[in-house]
């Protein structure tokens, strides 16, 4: 989220609690900013910022190859480290994806949730 989305989601969550965002004094309740729907538009608009941090801080936490399709070279590589012994937490390491992913891949291929 960039700085400007930052800055106007404090300011929104301000006015939506009916506190002036320069001066922090309490606004008059015959604020514009205080009429309920007013009231309910803030407080709809903050939701939608803070969705979208969310979202933001997941991405940027999410591997390189999140939601990136798997090839067929990189599953030849997959099975056979996998087969060498390397536990799906260091294959995500080494393919950029997470633990969950490379289960799930290696159960799509057929070597993984089943005895050997």
């Amino acid at each position: 989220m960039e700085m400007e989305d930052l800055q106007a989601l404090v300011i929104l969550r301000s006015l939506a609690n009916g506190v002036d965002p320069e001066s922090g004094q309490l606004l008059d309740s015959g604020s514009l900013t205080q009429q309920p729907r007013t009231v309910s538009a803030l407080a709809a608009a903050v939701r939608a910022l803070e969705r979208a941090e969310k979202l933001d801080r997941r991405r940027s936490l999410a591997p390189a190859k999140a939601n990136v399709p798997w090839t067929a070279d990189e599953d030849n590589k997959l099975l056979k480290a996998f087969a060498s012994g390397m536990s799906p937490r260091q294959l995500a390491a080494t393919h950029q994806r997470s633990p969950k992913a490379v289960k799930a891949r290696l159960a799509k291929l057929g070597r993984y949730g089943r005895v050997p």
